[in-house]
């Protein structure tokens, strides 16, 4: 009977393992079949006070100056109409004409309220008499346009159509909605602290 060499009976270590060239890509380089990041990161919310002072979003300030800048010519068609009598028909006081001279000054308070985050739907209320206006103007002009001819200024109208369009989108909704929290926040804060204080006062 013949004895085996010990070195056939000792176990066989494994082949070393080849490992790729180069530094270590991370644990999310390979296939995962999990989430893929199991354990987030976790982020910091801004406090009131930084979110209170957030710049406004592209399409709110575009809305605002085109808010402001339809507020404008509509104060000039306006104040054209009331020079020339306007407001006086044949025998009596056309009364619904008057509402429309308080429309430019109300669009330029809904521009200042969006441009200062306090409110979104205000100019798109606002805007709704110029771009009605600015509409009719329109269907007038292309429906006997025959020596018809418009000025610059109603063109220039025509701002408060985008304005009240960007005005109603989801990012200006989200920003003015974000401001007027911190701004209670703000407000709250401010007012536990004063009670704070006069407790300890008292006290």
């Amino acid at each position: 009977m013949t004895q085996q060499p010990q070195q056939d009976t000792l176990p066989r270590l494994p082949a070393p393992r080849r490992g790729r060239a180069g530094p270590y890509p991370g644990p999310y380089a390979f296939g995962y079949p999990g989430p893929d990041r199991p354990y987030p990161e976790p982020r910091r919310r801004p406090t009131a006070e930084e979110a209170a002072s957030q710049p406004p979003p592209p399409a709110a300030l575009a809305a605002g100056v085109l808010g402001i800048a339809g507020a404008l010519p509509l104060a000039l068609f306006v104040g054209t109409a009331v020079a020339l009598g306007g407001l006086w028909a044949d025998t009596r006081v056309e009364w619904w004409l008057y509402p429309l001279l308080a429309a430019p000054v109300v669009q330029l308070v809904g521009a200042i309220a969006l441009l200062s985050g306090r409110s979104w739907w205000l100019l798109v209320v606002c805007c709704l008499p110029a771009s009605a206006l600015f509409g009719y103007l329109l269907y007038v002009l292309l429906g006997r346009g025959d020596g018809l001819e418009l000025g610059y200024y109603t063109f220039v109208l025509g701002a408060s159509v985008p304005a009240l369009v960007l005005a109603a989108g989801p990012s200006v909704r989200r920003w003015v909605t974000a401001r007027r929290r911190a701004r209670a926040a703000i407000a709250r804060n401010a007012a536990a602290r004063a009670a704070a204080a006069r407790s300890a006062v008292h006290n």
